[in-house]
């Protein structure tokens, strides 16, 4: 889906470094999967997470999930490959993750492992947890903190605007040495903090 949308930007009118993912509960653990193990112009731009399984460790994942996508009886090695809070690497995609303290279907340390995992490796993070909500509260009027929650997403989305829309990733042919640019989009040869783009990815230094 991430190359489909790349591949056909201009006929859909997609900027391609701003193609992000966002998914809920087992969704959550798809596109923490795409986040962490995809490459090049596969990978995208950011990531949002709402109460997501992160893990395949039977101690605290969900236990349907990890049925349904590796089995109950699932080879170690499996297991590690989709406990995605063991995947996470420096250049994996910014992210935002909420969940609530209640959760009695996901368990809370799933986004918290993944929380200390992205931030262990230095990518950019914002965690917001609730104190009740349980799971599934996606954006229902009637949730108690969906004025809140929606508020503290469009916040963080707007911090991360202009940094997606400033500069788009250029194609790997474009670019044979990395290129740097400083915050306000300006290209300069050398740069302690700004937008670094190397091999086709955009790095973010503040």
């Amino acid at each position: 889906a991430m190359k489909y949308l790349r591949d056909n930007a201009e006929e859909y009118n997609v900027t391609t470094g701003q193609v992000g993912v966002i998914g809920f509960s087992a969704g959550g653990h798809l596109a923490a999967t795409v986040s962490t193990q995809t490459t090049g112009a596969d990978k995208p731009a950011f990531q949002i997470l709402f109460y997501p399984v992160i893990t395949m460790d039977a101690s605290y994942t969900h236990s349907g999930s990890r049925s349904c996508l590796i089995g109950s009886s699932a080879a170690p090695s499996l297991t590690n490959k989709y406990s995605n809070e063991k995947q996470v690497k420096a250049d994996n995609p910014m992210a935002y993750i909420c969940w609530a303290d209640d959760d009695d279907i996901v368990p809370p340390r799933n986004s918290i492992e993944y929380v200390n995992a992205l931030k262990a490796k230095g990518v950019p993070v914002h965690a917001k947890n609730f104190p009740t909500g349980g799971h599934g509260y996606g954006f229902k009027p009637s949730y108690k903190y969906h004025n809140e929650m929606i508020e503290d997403l469009t916040e963080w989305m707007n911090s991360i605007d202009s940094i997606l829309t400033s500069i788009d990733t250029p194609a790997d042919d474009e670019i044979k040495d990395e290129a740097c640019y400083d915050l306000n989009g300006r290209p300069v040869k050398k740069a302690k903090r700004g937008i670094f783009i190397k091999k086709g990815r955009k790095y973010l230094v503040k």
